[in-house]
């Protein structure tokens, strides 16, 4: 079975490092994205920015970068499964983002799996409980994200093959 194409959208570089760590430890791999879907984010991200997986938007990333990069990576065919990471800087504030996340979501008029994690202070429990009232999972920290993302997308992946075998013994 083909392991899930998993995206991580950062605007910390750390955290996308300590979910990459737990995505791997789970037995998923973060692999890079096709170009055609590095260049659509690199259209509107400063040269700095990294447009591999991790994608890293920069600490200076407002709210409206992630709407961005989340509406491309939910359009783009290759992302199976996505991982949002927002630390709280004085740049963007965390409700911002998750309202941000929320947009990004109705804009796309596509869903995939797609948990969040917030790091921060109390407004990062604010911005989850919007989130989570959205039907949004949201975490505190990016390993438990991790966790629950890689959770959903091996449990899609099971059931795929389940799919494909009753189909292939003509029970479908």
């Amino acid at each position: 079975m083909a392991k899930p194409n998993i995206l991580i959208v950062t605007n910390g570089g750390g955290a996308g490092v300590q979910a990459s760590d737990t995505l791997v430890e789970m037995g998923l791999e973060v692999r890079e994205p096709p170009g055609d879907l590095q260049e659509e984010l690199a259209s509107f991200l400063p040269s700095y920015a990294s447009t591999r997986n991790p994608i890293d938007l920069t600490g200076g990333a407002p709210a409206d970068w992630f709407r961005r990069a989340l509406i491309v990576a939910l359009r783009h065919p290759w992302p199976d499964a996505i991982l949002v990471l927002y630390t709280e800087t004085g740049l963007s504030g965390p409700v911002e983002t998750a309202k941000a996340i929320l947009d990004a979501l109705r804009e796309a008029g596509r869903r995939k799996p797609l948990t969040v994690a917030l790091l921060g202070g109390p407004g990062c429990l604010h911005a989850a409980r919007l989130l989570t009232l959205n039907r949004v999972p949201a975490y505190p920290t990016p390993e438990r994200a991790a966790k629950a993302l890689a959770f959903i997308a091996l449990y899609l992946e099971r059931r795929e093959f389940v799919r494909r075998r009753l189909e292939r013994l003509g029970l479908l």
